[in-house]
């Protein structure tokens, strides 16, 4: 048979309100008992008059105040010496007396002075790496072309070539680089 607050069948497993609900706050016996309240009994609190817990001694009340004092003492004195040899021991070198050098420039003219020299429009890149190139529709190369998955390789070279002549078509001539046009 169940208790007075259980269910008649048990309590049930995995509802809420189990015991899996409180584990994160349920805590051991060590902590238990260190919790707990150290009250006098109630005769001692009625002899005196003084306080109903008794207090934990502390991690300092065990030790005597002159211990304390000494090391409070030496902790000032170790202080005020830092102080004394930062402020005498400067780290920063004094700044030497340089004198200051006049300003020198340079101009330098951005139009020639004179005429330039060059050649005639038509034969400017003869001598350059662009005298390599080809001109015109004979200077754009198609790819290699293949069909795709969603177009044929007929539509992919009428596409290209469509591309090509377009390119060809807004290009800038050799007659307007030199300015005959």
């Amino acid at each position: 048979m169940a208790g007075r607050g259980d269910p008649p069948e048990g309590t049930p497993e995995g509802v809420p309100g189990g015991e899996d609900e409180y584990r994160s706050v349920v805590f051991d016996e060590a902590f238990v008992r260190a919790a707990h309240l150290q009250e006098f009994s109630a005769r001692e609190r009625l002899g005196e008059h003084t306080q109903a817990v008794r207090s934990r001694p502390s991690a300092w009340e065990g030790r005597s105040s002159s211990r304390q004092a000494v090391l409070l003492v030496l902790l000032i004195l170790l202080a005020f010496g830092t102080a004394i040899y930062l402020g005498v021991r400067n780290p920063y070198l004094p700044p030497a007396d340089l004198r200051a050098e006049p300003l020198r420039t340079t101009v330098v003219p951005l139009a020639p002075q004179g005429p330039v020299v060059g050649g005639e429009p038509a034969r400017l890149f003869d001598h350059s790496p662009a005298a390599e190139y080809r001109t015109g529709a004979a200077g754009i190369n198609l790819p290699l072309t293949g069909r795709t998955t969603h177009f044929a390789e007929s539509q992919v070279v009428t596409a290209l070539s469509i591309a090509k002549d377009y390119l060809v078509a807004s290009s800038l001539e050799p007659g307007v680089l030199s300015g005959a046009t």
